[in-house]
């Protein structure tokens, strides 16, 4: 990993788009703007380049790989760190996004 950190160690400077555009769009009025998460990522998809969609689709793959199998809050913490003010309740929340990110762009 990057800087010497020990492998499964978790750094936001190594997902730059989710910090940059993701969280642009998660910030802490989102509910108000977009309405739900869903809301909020499917506008994400309609507004970003083709470049930033690729970009943070493999960051939060990566997240994902990341966290798998690790305690839930331990991904919340993340997205914290992440500046994504939106806190995931449950792992079908997290699919959820999954699902809309991996859709192709319209």
């Amino acid at each position: 990993m990057k800087d010497g950190r020990k492998s499964g160690a978790f750094a936001a400077a190594d997902y730059p788009a989710l910090r940059e555009s993701l969280a642009g769009y998660l910030h802490e009025d989102f509910q108000e703007t977009s309405g739900t998460v869903t809301g909020a990522v499917e506008l994400f998809l309609q507004e970003a380049s083709a470049e930033e969609i690729q970009q943070v689709r493999e960051e939060w793959r990566g997240l994902r790989r990341q966290f798998a199998g690790r305690p839930f809050e331990e991904l919340q913490t993340a997205l914290i760190k992440l500046g994504i003010a939106w806190r995931p309740a449950a792992e079908e929340e997290l699919r959820r996004v999954d699902e809309i990110l991996a859709r192709d762009k319209a």
